[in-house]
């Protein structure tokens, strides 16, 4: 992978080098993002940041590591040959990048244990988002539902095939154009409450006190870690592997509605972002497959491939 980045083109572009000849891959999506990451690079001539880039043989393609001046915000991030995008931004600060023998390797020469200092990817003895001996991090993806494009939606329940372990961080719908009250212009998004994971959300609720008691307090209140009462969910429902939630709003309201929040059945919009992440506590470090949404709106059921 070449990289151009010269003070006397400004042109900040990522360029393959391949069979068929030289490509801007910074095109595909991401000219904005290179350009404003490149400009931020370096503070001035004399100090300066760095790229770091290597072909991955596993993943088939390239990953590139932009490293500013500043210790802080670096960006590690991935191109895939198969889908022709950027796929995915990763939590590692690389030294070096590369493939051999089949294999695809990263160093850091800063890990606290030095003998970890490489890191061979895809290995099946290594964590899940866990480089040079660190903590698994947790994955997100960041994702916008816009089924029926010009129809205005209410968002009720939503459900996934796949693993357990996944949390919904946030569910917004897209914005309102502002409304003026008492002089204030009030831009209005509708939101969801969190949905908890499968784990994450059980609870039982004592019989002898009513209250809510989650599996860390189970061996407290009932002297056993495995108490023989219907657990609830507040979160994902289970069934044959397939997860499903109520979509519970969480938004405040404006000057002049009467209904919102709790008091409404999930969210209003055209469109909605959403942000799923792995929680931390079901089988951490090992994978975790999200393999279709599905959404009920106004009591129609879209998947979302």
């Amino acid at each position: 992978m070449q990289i151009e980045n010269t003070l006397q083109t400004k042109q900040n572009l990522v360029l393959r080098l391949s069979n068929d000849g030289i490509t801007e891959i910074s095109a595909y999506g991401m000219r904005d993002f290179f350009r404003d990451e490149m400009d931020a690079l370096d503070l001035n001539n004399t100090v300066k940041g760095k790229i770091i880039g290597g072909y991955d043989i596993e993943g088939g393609g390239y990953t590139l590591s932009l490293q500013p001046h500043s210790d802080g915000d670096y960006k590690t991030l991935s191109f895939s040959e198969t889908t022709r995008g950027w796929v995915s931004f990763y939590n590692y600060k690389p030294d070096q990048i590369f493939s051999f023998k089949g294999k695809f390797y990263s160093t850091n020469s800063n890990a606290g244990d030095t003998s970890k200092g490489l890191h061979e990817h895809y290995a099946q003895e290594n964590l899940h988002n866990s480089f040079y001996g660190s903590a698994a991090f947790d994955s997100t993806i960041t994702f916008i539902f816009n089924p029926k494009v010009s129809m205005p939606k209410n968002f009720l329940t939503i459900g996934y095939e796949g693993s357990n372990g996944w949390d919904i961080e946030s569910f917004v719908s897209d914005a309102t154009e502002p409304e003026v009250f008492n002089g204030n212009a009030i831009e209005r998004r509708d939101e969801t409450r969190q949905v908890l994971s499968y784990v994450d959300g059980e609870y039982i609720i004592n019989p002898a006190n009513g209250a809510l008691v989650q599996p860390a307090g189970y061996a407290a209140a009932f002297g056993t870690p495995f108490p023989p009462y219907t657990k609830n969910r507040a979160g994902f429902t289970r069934k044959e592997n397939k997860y499903m939630a109520n979509l519970v709003n969480n938004s405040t309201g404006n000057p002049a509605e009467v209904s919102y929040g709790v008091d409404v059945s999930g969210i209003k919009g055209m469109t909605a972002t959403v942000k799923i992440s792995t929680d931390r506590n079901t089988d951490l470090g090992n994978k975790k497959n999200c393999l279709q949404y599905l959404l009920i709106i106004r009591n129609h059921h879209i998947k979302l491939n």
